[in-house]
């Protein structure tokens, strides 16, 4: 969804909505998955449509293909220390900053 992030409250709103939105797909029986995966933004919705254990195998799966954690860290799974971006300025991605990626 579109929001002025440079406007009060628009970001909050934004967010609130996206639970709503996240909330009523895992109601009707759908995914909170699309096409790219799971963001920040919705990983602390992950244990509403998954159970503990779920969690931990796609996390040593993920560990498996990534042990690294260069691809899109913190971003696949639930952690306890955030929900959702952080918002600011643009931060280089790790694969980035190791020089395997470039913005373009």
């Amino acid at each position: 969804m579109l929001y002025d992030n440079a406007e009060p409250g628009e970001g909050a709103r934004a967010l609130e909505l996206a639970g709503l939105i996240l909330e009523s797909c895992i109601t009707a029986g759908g995914s909170i998955t699309g096409e790219h995966g799971v963001g920040s933004d919705k990983a602390c919705y992950m244990p509403k449509m998954f159970s503990p254990g779920s969690i931990a195998v796609m996390g040593r799966v993920r560990d498996a293909f990534d042990a690294s954690d260069l691809c899109n860290p913190g971003k696949a799974l639930p952690t306890p220390r955030l929900c959702g971006e952080v918002p600011g300025m643009y931060r280089p991605h790790a694969i980035e900053m190791a020089g395997l990626a470039e913005r373009l």
